[in-house]
This record gives structure tokens, sequence and C-alpha cells, in this order.
């Protein structure tokens, strides 16, 4: 046949074919990104919110760099926050209640950049509460998931985050326990108590670090408790080994020596009594930071009270 009579598509024809393609590939595209851009649109409204803090049952308190205050609506916060948090479980994506502690904080830290604390909505006395911290990089993407746990009939009640007082940021978590009626020995008064748990936790690379923990005693418990501030320790499942143990207390990090004054020292070292341990514990109780001198010296009370 002479390639004059072949029959061709009429060049209209195929602009209208190619013009549909295009928009069909352009709305896939669309639709495989939209949650990629609906999550980073949230997480840049929620920095630039500055401090979040709920205010009450239907808002929260908004503080920028500037110190200014504005209060936004539950909901506006809720549906940012829904395109940025993965639901579990063990923790509804927002609870009702006016006490609830929820909080949004900008970091600067490593690749963090969002800090999200929310309670979980489950709390059975004299149970254990739960708090769960989430922390996110500069694209919005969860890159540490952790749960803070509150001690048993405690209720968290505050959350502040510090940037400035260390050579680290930190989230402090305050739990409040009001202790039942107390007896004194020694007469017939009646007293009534309070106990103030701090936690502080450490913002470290891509972690959250519990780093201290102290105890507050406060009311009139103070007739058979004295009124001071006392030096919590964690528990001994965070070293495994003395190796581990005595590897975090010799580091020149400040974070990993206060993990390790934090958490009780595996029995073999109360046993072997190494002493370049010692030596170190009584370095470190005449250190200029007092969050290292404190750990230090109970940790050394806590080596005489095993040793005897």
């Amino acid at each position: 046949m002479h390639p004059s009579r072949i029959l061709l598509f009429p060049r209209r024809w195929f602009q209208l074919r190619l013009r549909t393609v295009f928009l069909l590939a352009t709305a896939l595209c669309i639709y495989l990104a939209w949650p990629h851009l609906a999550r980073q649109y949230a997480f840049w409204q929620l920095r630039g919110f500055g401090e979040l803090h709920r205010y009450d049952v239907s808002q929260f308190e908004g503080r920028n760099r500037h110190g200014s205050v504005v209060l936004l609506s539950n909901s506006r916060i809720e549906r940012l926050l829904s395109r940025l948090i993965i639901q579990r479980d063990s923790f509804p994506f927002l609870g009702r209640s006016p006490d609830e502690v929820l909080s949004i904080v900008p970091a600067n830290r490593g690749h963090v950049r969002l800090l999200v604390v929310q309670r979980s909505g489950w709390f059975i006395m004299p149970g254990e509460n739960l708090l769960r911290a989430t922390m996110y990089d500069r694209l919005g993407r969860m890159i540490a998931d952790r749960d803070i746990t509150i001690p048993s009939r405690m209720w968290a009640t505050k959350l502040r985050y510090d940037a400035a007082s260390h050579s680290f940021p930190c989230l402090e978590v305050v739990c409040v326990h009001h202790a039942p009626i107390a007896f004194s020995n020694d007469s017939a008064r009646i007293h009534f108590g309070s106990h103030t748990q701090r936690q502080f936790f450490a913002i470290h690379g891509d972690r959250l670090t519990f780093v201290r923990v102290t105890d507050e005693f406060g009311g009139n418990w103070a007739d058979s408790h004295a009124a001071k501030v006392y030096h919590g320790l964690g528990g001994a499942h965070r070293f495994g080994s003395l190796a581990a143990w005595s590897q975090a207390l010799m580091s020149s990090d400040t974070i990993h020596i206060l993990e390790a004054l934090l958490h009780l020292p595996p029995k073999e070292a109360v046993e072997e009594r190494d002493l370049a341990n010692i030596e170190r514990l009584q370095a470190l109780s005449q250190s200029n930071d007092v969050w290292i001198r404190d750990g230090a010296t109970a940790a050394l009370a806590e080596f005489e009270k095993l040793q005897d």
C-alpha cells in the first residue's frame, strides 16, 4: 500500500490522549503524595505554634519563642495531630478529660524537631499509668516512640521542656501522689501528706533517655519525713553486667554518666567493690553538676548500705 494511503489518527486525537494520560499521572502522584504533604503541613503548623500545653478540655495554650501566648481550639490541634500521630491500641488518639496532659514542643537536637507527649486513656488504681513520647524529624517522620511509666497511685500533672539548663534538652515529668492518712508514732495527730516525683528525660541523639528522678514530700507529712528533695534510684535492669555499668560510669558523656548513677549498680559491682568504680564515684560526688553530684552521693550510699 502506498504510504500516502495509510490512515493516520488526527493530531488533535493524539493531543487529547496525551493530555488525558498526563492528567491521570498527575492525579496519581497527588494521591500518593498527599499523606506525606498533609503530614509535613501539620508538622510545620505545630512547630509554628511554639510550646503547646493543654489549657482546659477544649483549648491548648501556645507560647512562641517571643513569649506571646495564644489559645488554640482542641479541634484544630486534633486535626493536625491526627495527620502526625500513629494510633496505638493502648493510647487512644486524644482523650477528653480536662486534666489530660498532652504537650507538643519544638525541639532542635540531632534529628529531632518536634516532641509530642500524650497520656494513655486507661488508668486503673492502684496500677501504673503510661505516658507516650514520640519524636519527629524535619520531614515529620516519627523517629522515636517511648513509653514513660508513672508509678502506682501517682498522676502526671505537668510537663516542662527545658533546653537551656543543661548541655542537653530535657523533658521533666511531674507526678503527684496524695498520700493516705498517716498516724505519727509519738502522738495522736493525723498527718496528711503529698508526694511529688519528678522524672527527667534527656533528648540524646534520636532517643529519649531517662537520666534522673527525685522525690519530694510536702504538707504536714514533714513531721515524720524531712521536707527535702531526695535523689531516687531507678531499676537494676538497665545494665545487665558490671562491665556495661562500669563503661557508662567511666564515660565522658554526661548522659551516660547520669544513666549509670540513676540505676542501681549490678549485684556483682557491690560484691566485688572495684576500686576504680569507687574512686570514680568519689570523684563524681565532687562534680560541679548538681545532678551528677547527687547521683554519685546516692550511689556511694547504696554501696555502703548493701555492703553492711
